[in-house]
């Protein structure tokens, strides 16, 4: 039986690399014509709906893409009421639906912004429950960050991250707003909330094991 060398695994990896860069290829190509297909005859279908203001037929949306409401609730270890579980994960499914949304749709301008604006919104009120969770005092977000990180609950990275995501939050309340949102809110601040409010999770997740 031969042994294969750390060359020989190198020369095999690089081959699995390179067939799965021409499988993504060939398919990223079929892909694109059936998205072409998909965006037009979804016109098509939303053009009938507009005229006779109903659809025979409601179009399908496409499954495993939304995570079900038990596997987020797995995760919250550190919530000890179930209807917090239940409402984390509810928010979660919803934030997943904007999500398909900026991912697979070309949605674009001022409907693009608000999508995003409300999906930091809702990870912001997410991010407030799990704290709510594990600190039950009534001081505000910015000094339960304060104190998560003094107790070593969470990273001062994160406390930064927690910080920054509730202050990006504050255009929740309309009648609150100074200007104009054009331009306050993009794919940047988008993933970076996505990023934090999963880091919280994380950190929490860890606290909890250690408690």
């Amino acid at each position: 039986m031969s042994v294969k060398t750390n060359a020989d695994k190198r020369w095999i990896g690089q081959k699995q690399y390179e067939l799965r860069a021409e499988v993504k290829k060939m398919k990223s190509v079929e892909t694109q014509k059936k998205v072409d297909k998909a965006g037009k005859l979804l016109q098509e279908i939303t053009d009938y709906a507009q005229e006779y203001e109903s659809l025979p037929k409601q179009v399908r949306f496409p499954r495993k893409y939304i995570c079900r409401a038990g596997s987020f609730q797995r995760k919250f270890t550190f919530v000890s009421k179930e209807h917090l579980k239940k409402s984390l994960s509810y928010n979660f499914i919803l934030v997943d639906v904007f999500r398909w949304l900026l991912n697979i749709t070309d949605i674009n301008y001022t409907a693009k912004r608000m999508l995003i604006k409300y999906c930091i919104v809702l990870y912001g009120s997410i991010c407030e429950c799990m704290m709510n969770a594990v600190i039950s005092n009534s001081n505000g977000f910015l000094k339960k960050t304060k104190q998560m990180e003094t107790r070593e609950m969470i990273t001062s990275d994160l406390r930064s991250g927690l910080d920054w995501l509730w202050k990006k939050r504050e255009g929740i309340h309309i009648d609150l707003i100074a200007q104009p949102e054009d331009g306050t809110y993009n794919l940047k601040d988008y993933k970076k909330a996505r990023s934090t409010t999963y880091k919280l999770l994380e950190e929490l997740q860890i606290w909890a094991k250690k408690s």
